[in-house]
This record gives C-alpha cells, sequence and structure tokens, in this order.
C-alpha cells in the first residue's frame, strides 16, 4: 500500500462512508498517503471502477462482504465489472490488501474497532493468494426513543425471513444469526432487539465477538 504514495488513487465520494472516508483514513494514518502527496480523485463507485478498467487511474477501492464464519462471501458489481474487463482484456486484477498492524494502528488513533480479515484464496476473482482486508460492521441505528415493540418486532421479523431469503436474493446469502450479533454488546444493543435476541436464544452468541465502540471524538 506503501508503494501508492505519488500515484493515481480512486475513492468513493468524500461523504461515501465505506468507499470515501474509511479508505482516506487508512491511506493517510497507515500509509501517509494524502492529496498532497498523491493524485486523490473521489467519485462515485460506477465512475472509480471504470477509471481502473480504462487505465487512467492506477489503483481503486473496490468493496466485499462476508459474514463471521467467513463461508460465505458477497461480490458486488464492481468486483464483477472488474472481473469481466480482466477476461475481455487479458489484463490480470492485482489486489492490495492491508495487514493487521496497519488496522491495529487506526483503530488505536481513532478508537474505532475495524476488523482485520484475512480472505482465503480464491475469494475474489482472480486472487491467487491470502488477501488481507479492513473490514466494517454495519448495524440498523436508531434514536434513542426509538420504540422497544418496534425493535423487537423489527428483529423476530429478520430472524423468521433470514433463512428463506438465503435462497431467494443473493445480498442475503451472508445472512446468519451471528452476522445480526457480531459487535453488538450490552452497552450497544436497542432493549427492544435484545428482548427478541433472548427470546430467540440467539443473545449468547454476542460474546464471541468483540463489541463495536464510538470513536473518538
Amino acid at each position: 500500500m506503501a508503494d501508492l504514495k505519488g500515484k493515481r488513487i480512486s475513492l468513493g465520494l468524500r461523504g461515501q462512508s465505506d468507499w470515501g472516508v474509511f479508505a482516506r483514513l487508512f491511506l493517510e494514518h497507515a500509509y501517509g498517503i494524502t492529496p498532497k502527496n498523491s493524485d486523490i480523485r473521489h467519485m462515485t463507485p460506477a465512475q472509480l471502477t471504470q477509471q481502473l478498467i480504462d487505465g487512467v487511474t492506477d489503483a481503486s477501492v473496490t468493496p466485499v462482504g462476508t459474514e463471521p464464519n467467513l463461508k460465505a462471501f458477497l461480490l458486488p458489481g464492481p468486483i464483477r465489472q472488474l472481473e469481466a474487463a480482466s477476461k475481455a482484456s487479458g489484463k490480470k486484477l492485482c489486489y492490495i490488501g492491508v495487514t493487521k498492524e496497519d488496522v491495529d494502528k487506526v483503530n488505536k488513533k481513532f478508537g474505532t474497532t475495524f476488523l482485520h480479515v484475512t480472505l482465503p484464496a480464491g475469494t475474489l476473482p482472480g486472487q491467487d493468494k491470502p488477501l488481507g482486508a479492513g473490514f466494517v460492521r454495519g448495524f440498523k441505528a436508531s434514536h434513542a426513543e426509538f420504540p422497544e415493540k418496534t425493535a423487537y418486532e423489527i428483529v423476530m421479523a429478520v430472524a423468521k425471513i433470514g433463512p428463506k431469503m438465503k435462497d431467494l436474493h443473493p445480498v442475503w446469502r451472508i445472512w446468519s444469526p451471528e452476522l445480526m450479533l457480531h459487535g453488538l454488546s450490552e452497552e450497544n444493543v436497542h432493549p427492544g432487539a435484545k428482548r427478541a435476541y433472548v427470546e430467540l436464544g440467539w443473545w449468547d452468541k454476542h460474546k464471541k465477538f468483540p463489541p463495536v465502540t464510538y470513536p473518538k471524538q
């Protein structure tokens, strides 16, 4: 990653968390790469992916999703677009990973809880060796006054339809009870959601995973 200093780097928009904000955090605070010493461009996911295909940028950010057991992976459209372009042009897709030390450095500075995950070889198109990646966990957040009954009903509804949806829609392939609980704790869970998890017999699963904490202000 440090070799990207001085290169053309295409990221998501400045207000896009995963695509733009988090990528900038890692570039600057793990590798010292900033707009002052590199050509960092902010644009939509479709545009930045096309820039890499067209050869007008040296590197671009792209996403991948997974679940806690690392058995199912979600490869979004941009990766499939890069895969198709690679096959058509004969150009090899090259991936640049991050190390656990890089992730720990960012977490220590900002009080964040990014996770370091090693993707097994073959997870991504053309990936011929294990790849380190930084992952962020996503949740449906609510105001403190969000009704307990509604939060309870939402969790119960997702728990009911989740197993069926895995067979009906590709986005749901990574769904699992562990995915819903990964990062929750007694401090950050909504009371209504916790009541649902307890009734489902799932709540203790959260103890297997590190909790999400709020960044330093």
